[in-house]
């Protein structure tokens, strides 16, 4: 299985890198857990209460999306 970590607001470079991991891992047969969906686009700016004020990590509002997608 194949996971992206979390999104992240303004990102320039990393919404291509994960569609690339979606790629490989659909060419390789691996299963690709998408909880991207479920989160806020990276233009969005209401994506930046689901991550910590740095962005280095998801805020409690991140980590209950992205559990909650999981489960």
């Amino acid at each position: 299985m194949l996971q992206p970590s979390y999104p992240i607001y303004g990102a320039k470079f990393y919404p291509s890198q994960v569609a690339e991991l979606k790629k490989f891992a659909k060419k390789e047969g691996l299963v690709y857990i998408d909880h991207w969906s479920a989160w806020p686009d990276t233009k969005d700016p209401k994506l930046n209460e689901y991550l910590t004020e740095d962005q280095n990590a998801p805020s409690d509002k991140g980590i209950k999306v992205w559990s909650k997608y999981l489960a």
